[in-house]
Formats: structure tokens, sequence, C-alpha cells
């Protein structure tokens, strides 16, 4: 049996194979730094405006936290990042001026007393005095230590609860107990100005409170009504219940104060056209706190109030 043989030439082949690997090992690297620099170019677009966000974030000091990011056209990601730095700016930019505003009205509120005090001594030594003399200017130093001494603890409550310190004990309590306890503290500024104070309430109507709070937030209202009203005025305190809610409602009947006033009344270091009532003293933080410590225990405040009809303040307590 005979075999048959083909045979074909392979340099052909071979050269053909050979063409191929030069193409490939010179395009290899072609290919790879065409994709590396397109790549780059694309991721470099790509986080453009992350590095224009970064770059701005670093221009941005205490000295011009108003200056924003400005924010992508495309609503992606970075727009989400971008409006979230913003508003973080917002809320940083809001706290250093509530800071320095508070910080500059405490030291000018702390001044005024000490300038009183050193004012009235340095009088008293320039020459002897009767002994009656001595005894004034040394009650009124005393009286504006107290006014002093009043306010720092007023600022340290205020400093307690901006640090999240002021935690209320919330319990079932007796709101007529509140509300007498803080008549009675009060009696005698009352009596000092012939004030006439109306409690009209229940005996046993129970409220979710801090007790303490509570007392501090009846007492600075009604000590804002005592201070802005004539002498021989009367205040009128009611407590009404019904099935959603407990309102309670100070009432005098005073100078009473615009709509815009009326808005402004539980800002820091406020006091409603001061000039007219420079008898009224007061340093301003009294219905701060109030406002502070009601947002503590999820109560409610209401403000009415007519220039020379008096103001109401209700407090609402939800059930």
């Amino acid at each position: 049996m005979g075999y048959i043989i083909i045979a074909m030439p392979l340099k052909e082949s071979a050269i053909v194979l050979n063409n191929l690997f030069i193409v490939l090992v010179s395009t290899f690297w072609i290919v790879v730094f065409a994709l590396f620099y397109i790549t780059r170019f694309i991721a470099g677009k790509s986080i453009s405006p992350i590095n224009k966000v970064i770059s701005m974030a670093e221009r941005i000091t205490k000295e011009n936290l108003d200056e924003r990011i400005e924010l992508p056209v495309h609503r992606d990601e970075i727009y989400i990042l971008t409006s979230t730095i913003n508003e973080l700016l917002n809320r940083l930019e809001d706290a250093v001026l509530r800071e320095k505003q508070f910080t500059a009205d405490a030291s000018h509120e702390l001044r005024t007393p000490l300038s009183v005090i050193k004012g009235t001594l340095e009088v008293l030594i320039r020459k002897p005095r009767e002994v009656e003399q001595y005894e004034n200017k040394i009650r009124y130093c005393i009286d504006e230590a107290d006014r002093m001494s009043n306010l720092i603890d007023q600022l340290l409550m205020l400093a307690r609860y901006e640090s999240g310190k002021l935690t209320p004990l919330i319990s079932r309590i007796n709101i007529y107990d509140s509300i007498d306890s803080a008549i009675k503290r009060l009696q005698n500024f009352i009596g000092q100005k012939n004030i006439i104070v109306n409690f009209n309430s229940s005996e046993n109507v129970l409220v979710n409170a801090d007790k303490s709070m509570l007392e501090t937030i009846v007492e600075n209202i009604l000590t804002n009504s005592i201070k802005y009203s004539d002498e021989g005025k009367q205040i009128d305190i009611s407590v009404d219940e019904n099935s959603r809610n407990v309102v309670c409602a100070i009432k005098d009947y005073g100078i009473g104060m615009t709509e815009e006033q009326a808005a402004k009344i539980f800002d820091r270091f406020y006091r409603a056209d001061e000039s007219r009532t420079p008898q009224a003293g007061g340093n301003g933080i009294g219905m701060a706190i109030v406002k502070r410590l009601a947002d503590l225990q999820h109560l409610k405040l209401k403000v009415e109030s007519n220039i020379n009809s008096g103001t109401t303040i209700f407090i609402d307590f939800p059930l």
C-alpha cells in the first residue's frame, strides 16, 4: 500500500506570523499609552468638579464664611456633596455670628454694672460723707452686683443649653403648684409696684413637664410682665384644660409691643423699646431662657400684644 505525502512551504506563513508579531508588539505600547492618556483625561474631567470643591473649601476661613461653593450644573452625587457642604457652611456661619453677637452683648451687659459700681465707689471716696450716704451708695453697689450675678447665672444657663448639657426631667406635675410657687417668690417685686395678680385655675391640673424648668419659665414671664406694667395694674394668669392640651395664659396690661417687637421677644439681649421704659431694667436674657427651656420640654409658646394694651403669653402643654 503506498502513501501520498503532500507538503507545502511554511516560509510565507512564517513571514505572515512574524509580521503580525511585529505589528502586535508595536501597537501594544501605542494602545497602552493611548489608553493611559485617554483614561487620565476622562478621570481628570470626572474629578475636576471635586477638585474645584476642594479648592474652594480650602479658601474658606472664619474671615470669609459668607462665601459658598458654586453648585454644578448636573444634579449628580457631586451636586449633593456641594449642597451638603454649603448647608454645613450656613450652619457654621450662623453659629459663629451668634457667638460673636453673644460675646459682644454679654461684654456690654457686664461692663455696664461694673462701670456703675466703679463710678459710684470713686465718687464715694473723694471726700468724707455722712454714714447714711455711705449706706445708700453701698446698697446701690450691692444691687448692681446682684444684677451682675443674676446675669452671669442666666448666661451659664444659656451656655449649658447650647452645649446640650441641660436635660429636662419630665414627669407628671401639678401646674397650679408651679405657678403658685413662682408667684410667691416674686411677692416682694409684685408688692413694690402694687401689682394685682389674678390667678384663675383648678388646683388639680396635671401636665408633663420638668417642675424646676416650668417654675423658671413662669417666673421669667411673670417678671417681664411686672417690669413692663405700670404701678397698680393687674396681671391675669389662667389655665385652661381640654381633651387635647393644657394652655396657661399670662396677660399683663402694660405698654405692649408691636408685631415686629413681639417676634423678637425671645432673642437674647433683646429689649423692646427700652428707651420708653428705662426704669424697667433687665438684661434681655429672661425670655430667651423661657424659649429654650420650653423647646427642651416640647412646649409651644405664643405671644399676642398690642401697643398700650398689654401682652399675653400662652404656654401650650400638649397631652
